[in-house]
């Protein structure tokens, strides 16, 4: 049967009102198809090495993170009932860093039993090797003839790339002994524009065979700008002969630098 006139009139508004209403729900729904990406959207786009990491992403991916290697670790006597515990470790990681890591010592006995452990934390920069110091250990009348180091946990991985790092240099060592101790002086410079803070500066003696003989440890609180410090270095009694080289390590909280 024909439609009327009026049938006509009704399915047309009928269609206007649905194409209406169409448009009215795509014009709603334009910013949920066209929702711009982020680095919480739980998705891989806008470059991502990884869903929601790396790329424009401040979170490093799992897979661009090499952990901190441990080169090694050692104890040295301080005086009677007292050791000091070194870690040498690396990151090999070009521009990230992490602001906090604990870590822990384990010294043992040659009976490989745990003697005793020292708890502590650090951060670490961006490519470069560093000791971990814990000086004075109470090991009682107990002989540490081991020591193992681990990481415990660490913060977040940051990209550190863009930081300004101090520029320092460790000039003029001289190394001298007599009937007390063993003593290394240095000097050292800052070759930055602005005072440098909490310089932690490690002193390591080698034998000939590159085993480590010695370590000891200083804090220099602030080194003005463009500026040299003496700084030195005892132990108890080792034979010049005995030592084939000295090193000293610099490190600054990067985290905490600023220009």
């Amino acid at each position: 049967m024909p439609l009327t006139w009026s049938d006509k009139r009704k399915l047309y508004y009928a269609i206007l009102i649905v194409l209406v209403m169409a448009a009215v729900g795509g014009v709603l729904a334009i910013p949920y198809i066209t929702k711009p990406a982020t680095c919480f959207d739980g998705k891989q786009n806008q470059g991502e090495s990884g869903v929601d990491c790396s790329g424009p992403c401040q979170v490093i991916c799992p897979a661009e993170i090499r952990p901190p290697v441990l080169l090694w670790s050692r104890v040295f006597p301080v005086e009677r009932g007292f050791w000091n515990a070194v870690a040498f470790v690396e990151n090999e990681n070009a521009n990230l860093g992490v602001e906090e890591t604990l870590y822990i010592f384990r010294l043992y006995d040659a009976n490989n039993i745990i003697i005793t452990e020292r708890k502590g934390r650090t951060y670490v920069g961006p490519n470069e090797r560093f000791a971990i110091f814990e000086p004075r250990i109470n090991v009682g009348s107990r002989i540490p003839t081991r020591v193992f180091f681990e990481f415990l946990s660490f913060s977040d991985w940051k990209r550190l790339g863009d930081i300004p790092k101090p520029t320092l240099f460790v000039r003029d060592q001289k190394l001298t002994d007599n009937a007390q101790n063993t003593r290394l002086d240095v000097r050292l410079e800052n070759g930055t524009i602005v005072p440098v803070r909490d310089i932690e500066a490690v002193a390591i003696l080698y034998d000939r065979s590159g085993n480590a003989l010695a370590v000891s440890s200083t804090l220099v609180e602030t080194l003005p700008k463009e500026s040299s410090r003496a700084l030195v270095f005892t132990w108890p009694k080792i034979l010049s002969s005995d030592i084939a080289r000295s090193e000293v390590l610099t490190r600054v909280n990067l985290f905490e630098f600023t220009f």
